[in-house]
């Protein structure tokens, strides 16, 4: 499976080996292409802090949904089933709070608090098997 986040996380390229870099070559062999199974995933926001924020939108796969004045802690689960291609989320918060965003249990999104009431997040990413 496939886990994207529209954060990403940059590697650079430091080493301390004088060996040069290893380049993949293309055999002149065609391969098989793998054919991969859609999985069903589960998507969750979780959000937590103190008191409520002014507001809070989540977009799944172009669905928006939006919330105001809401108490916190707040979680939404959201169950995608099996398809072809990929799903889209967005979480996008004001006010103070943290935020975690996990499909099938692994974080792909979220982190961080912010402490004032005018705080904006916004979060979005890409599932894909």
């Amino acid at each position: 499976m496939v886990l994207l986040s529209a954060a990403a996380t940059l590697v650079g390229g430091c080493s301390d080996s004088t060996k040069p870099d290893a380049v993949a070559s293309e055999s002149p062999t065609a391969r098989p292409s793998a054919t991969v199974t859609p999985k069903p995933h589960t998507l969750v926001f979780k959000i937590t802090g103190k008191g409520r924020l002014t507001s809070l939108t989540y977009v799944v796969n172009g669905k928006e949904t939006t919330k105001k004045a809401v108490k916190l802690p707040w979680r939404k689960t959201i169950h995608l089933l099996a398809k072809a291609g990929e799903d889209t989320w967005r979480l996008r918060t004001q006010g103070a709070c943290e935020s975690l965003v996990t499909v099938d249990g692994e974080q792909v999104g979220g982190g961080g608090y912010c402490d004032a009431a005018s705080c904006l997040g916004d979060d979005s990413g890409v599932i894909g098997d």
